[in-house]
This record gives structure tokens, C-alpha cells and sequence, in this order.
């Protein structure tokens, strides 16, 4: 990732980052106790 900041129309700064940052796959966010499609959510199994 590299970053220019700029203060009066010359660079200010010019940094590079390294990251190993990797988005998850397939998250979605639904309300609680709700699953996609309408199903019920499952019980946890006993003693969690």
C-alpha cells in the first residue's frame, strides 16, 4: 500500500506500507436469531 500526502501541491510525505491483510470470504450479517431463507437456528450442544 503506498500512501502520498500532499501539503500545498508538494509531497509532504511519500510511505510505503506492507500488509497482510486478507478479507473474509463469504461473511453476511443477519439479524439475531435469524437465519438466510427463513431457517431456525440450531441449538448449541449441551454444556456450551
Amino acid at each position: 500500500m503506498r500512501r502520498v500526502v500532499y501539503q500545498d501541491g508538494e509531497i509532504l510525505r511519500n510511505d510505503t506500507f506492507l500488509s497482510h491483510y486478507l478479507p473474509w470470504q463469504a461473511v453476511i450479517q443477519v439479524a439475531p436469531g435469524e437465519l438466510p431463507g427463513g431457517q431456525a437456528p440450531e441449538s448449541p450442544p449441551a454444556g456450551q
